[in-house]
């Protein structure tokens, strides 16, 4: 396949302006493209040392995701594709090429987006997969407050079948009902539900169950079954990461800055921060 005019590809990879292979292509729009790539990452470079990010991240971590991925069914191509990274950056990280070791660091908006890729989001919808990420999704709403019935109306399914998931009566679900519930958890999971008796009621039921809130999941092995909740230490640690986040964000830093700087989640930093207030005294 002929690499297009006006990309930083043909620059480098060629063919060359007259369509020879073996050299990059100089002509005006790909000398262009090449210098908008260069400077737009001095920009990030730029942005990461300011804010105190690191310029790579580990490609470690990415490797093993990917391939516990693999494992399931999904090729790496599918994979880069959800992801939205290149395929070459994907197979580059899992494989040797040309007698070139594996990568062991890439930017970290890259690794992130690998990272962020679930299993559900691969699959045909029908395709069934294991319950235990989402049974634990649907219990953690249902911890701060949201009740089966307002989760499954949100999502559109009936309080009995939200029941059947949560309360453990079936060890797989579709891939489709799963994409749903964790996009669902991505919205809520950082905002309890608003005061009234159902939500009061949810939580206690969810404690009288021995449900774990979402404070006490990482995002990276809530899909585990092998994961357990971290009951014992969440308060503590939601206080550690409040105080160092307002911190941060005094010295003017983003929400999602801060995030990056402490290394959590967006989304646990909000609840870390709701939860660290609830433990001070009024």
């Amino acid at each position: 396949m002929t690499r297009q005019h006006g990309t930083r590809q043909r620059y480098l990879l060629g063919p060359d302006e007259h369509d020879q292979p073996g050299k990059g292509c100089h002509c005006t729009p790909c000398t262009k493209a090449n210098s908008a790539a260069v400077a737009a990452a001095r920009r990030r470079a730029a942005v990461r040392r300011w804010n105190g990010t690191p310029a790579w991240a580990d490609a470690e971590p990415v490797r093993q995701h990917i391939r516990a991925l693999m494992a399931q069914g999904p090729g790496w191509e599918r994979i880069a594709d959800v992801a939205g990274v290149a395929r070459s950056t994907v197979r580059s990280v899992l494989y040797r090429i040309g007698g070139r070791e594996r990568t062991q660091r890439m930017r970290p908006e890259l690794a992130e987006r690998l990272l962020a890729v679930r299993l559900e989001q691969l699959l045909k919808p029908r395709t069934y997969i294991d319950a235990t990420g989402t049974r634990r999704r649907i219990q953690a709403l249902a911890a701060i407050g949201w009740t089966l019935t307002e989760q499954g109306h949100r999502i559109g399914r009936a309080p009995t079948s939200m029941c059947y998931l949560a309360l453990a009566r079936g060890d797989k679900v579709t891939a489709a009902v799963a994409a749903r519930v964790a996009a669902l958890y991505d919205e809520l999971s950082m905002t309890p539900a608003p005061e009234s008796d159902t939500s009061r009621r949810s939580r206690a039921r969810a404690e009288t169950r021995g449900w774990a809130p979402p404070l006490a999941w990482d995002d990276e092995t809530i899909d585990d079954p092998a994961a357990v909740p971290d009951l014992g230490q969440q308060v503590s640690r939601a206080v550690a990461v409040a105080e160092n986040a307002d911190e941060l964000a005094r010295q003017g830093l983003s929400p999602q800055q801060v995030a990056e700087r402490l290394g959590v989640h967006l989304t646990y930093l909000g609840i870390a921060r709701k939860r660290a207030r609830e433990q001070v005294p009024a």
